[in-house]
């Protein structure tokens, strides 16, 4: 609609002028052509000159105009409507074209276009036996001037191009209104299609809430399908982590109660009778183990949850990374050395880092005590630190039972085993690889994972050098 509109503002406007003028410089040669003939043949001394008389009528009907002669002294010598002959008349036009000037004149009021033409002598021309268009030059100067002998004033009625006007305004308003049908036909259309999409998305979603039913949504628009695709990547993500929920739910509550079984059958079994000094000694070692396991388990659940705090605290130090991996690796060696695990420490220069020690060794020692418990007998689990101007660089590579290629972006979810009977069997929660994530990304840092099933597993993690807190991240 907006270029109909701009055409019958702007563009019609402009046409009728350049149509106006096209037929005012037609006129202007036809009436240089009628001046020729009025000054060769004498008319303005005997305007009984038929054919002169005739073409004047002829050009004026043409044009439904009037053409006005006069002589030198503004006496109206021809007057096609016969209404001012023998009359002076001091109209401005004829005053100027006495001087040499012609020229276009749209008279707005009566809606008429004037057209003035000096009337020149025979005497101006160049030798000539023939009259030339040049006798109509117009001459500018006082000289040339008093060569002109009279004037022709031809007025044009321009009521037939606004006519023409006219009608292409109405056929533009016309087809401006059919557009206007159109485009709210189609506004209404399509707004019932966009609003008819989210409710019949809602209610599929409902649906599919209700019944537990797997099939994905499908859309006509392209946006809606993007989103929709976005619901089951989220969905599918949410279906993975309620699994992932009830698996952990089962694991914990079958690590938690294995434990207090355990002790509550030693614990009867002292309450029998009496017994050697022997079996209680045994009973009781085997009761501190079971409480041991039961402490590892809820250490590791209020570690997450106070991981989950949006501003989990962190007492930043400078913290010597080679020191850490050493105390580590020692106090986790009797372990490696029970599953005949060797462990070996690689470092190529000092590196310290801006860490809150005690999270960030508890990370470490997840991911060694790790590697130590899924490895191999006589397998070894080498780390190796490094570092550059701006990041420490720490690696933690085993020679373990590895990880599937599918389970790979999953490691890292919360609840999350990729061998639930092997994990059952040494005590894991499915939650130190998550812990460690979030320790790592707290810092600023990332973790990735590279393995081959049955070939063991690297975990790299990259962390800066400097700690940048979020308050320090936004006034940077």
């Amino acid at each position: 609609m907006v270029p109909v509109v701009t055409a019958s503002l702007i563009i019609l406007p402009v046409f009728r002028d350049r149509s106006i003028q096209r037929n005012v410089t037609m006129i202007q040669s036809q009436a240089q052509l009628l001046t020729n003939q009025i000054s060769t043949t004498g008319y303005l001394d005997n305007p009984e000159v038929n054919f002169v008389n005739a073409e004047m009528v002829a050009l004026g009907n043409a044009y439904s105009g009037r053409i006005i002669v006069t002589n030198s002294s503004l006496t109206v010598v021809k007057d096609t409507y016969g209404v001012d002959e023998g009359k002076t008349v001091l109209w401005s036009y004829c005053i100027r074209a006495l001087k040499g000037e012609q020229g276009v004149f749209i008279d707005s009021d009566n809606n008429i276009a004037i057209v003035i033409v000096p009337i020149y002598a025979v005497s101006i021309r160049a030798e000539d036996d023939e009259p030339s268009d040049e006798s109509a030059v117009p001459l500018q100067n006082d000289d040339n001037s008093r060569n002109i002998v009279g004037t022709l004033l031809l007025t044009r009625s321009i009521d037939d191009i606004d006519q023409e006007i006219d009608f292409m305004r109405s056929l533009l308003i016309l087809i401006n209104l059919i557009a206007g049908i159109i485009s709210v036909a189609l506004a209404l259309v399509n707004s019932w299609l966009v609003s008819s999409s989210p409710d019949s998305m809602s209610k599929r979603i409902h649906d599919i809430r209700e019944t537990g039913s797997s099939r994905k949504i499908r859309n006509f628009f392209i946006e809606n399908q993007k989103v929709m695709d976005e619901f089951d990547k989220y969905r599918e993500k949410a279906k993975t982590m309620e699994e992932a929920r009830q698996a952990f739910v089962s694991n914990v509550s079958h690590e938690l109660k294995t434990p207090l079984a355990s002790v509550k059958v030693l614990a009867d079994s002292l309450n029998q009778g009496d017994a050697p000094l022997e079996m209680y000694q045994e009973f009781m070692k085997d009761i501190t183990h079971e409480i041991d396991r039961e402490t590892s388990i809820i250490n590791d659940l209020l570690s997450l949850v106070k991981l989950d705090q949006k501003r989990s605290p962190l007492n930043i130090s400078e913290v010597s990374l080679n020191d850490m991996v050493e105390e580590l690796l020692k106090r986790l060696r009797p372990l490696a050395e029970k599953n005949h695990v060797e462990l070996l420490l690689e470092s190529f220069r000092p590196v310290t880092i801006d860490a809150d020690e005690v999270k960030f060794s508890l990370a470490l020692m997840n991911l060694v005590e790790n590697g130590i418990k899924y490895n191999k007998e006589n397998g070894y689990v080498h780390v190796t630190i490094n570092s550059d101007k701006t990041y420490a660089f720490i690696r933690v590579e085993d020679s373990g039972i590895g990880i599937p290629e599918e389970s790979i972006s999953h490691i890292f979810d919360r609840f999350y085993r990729v061998d639930k009977s092997h994990s059952r069997e040494i005590g894991g929660t499915g939650l130190g690889l998550s812990i460690v994530h979030k320790i790592i990304a707290l810092h600023g840092g990332e973790i990735k994972v590279s393995s081959i099933l049955g070939r063991g597993t690297v975990f790299d993690i990259r962390v800066p050098l400097k700690y940048v807190s979020d308050e320090g991240k936004e006034t940077l």
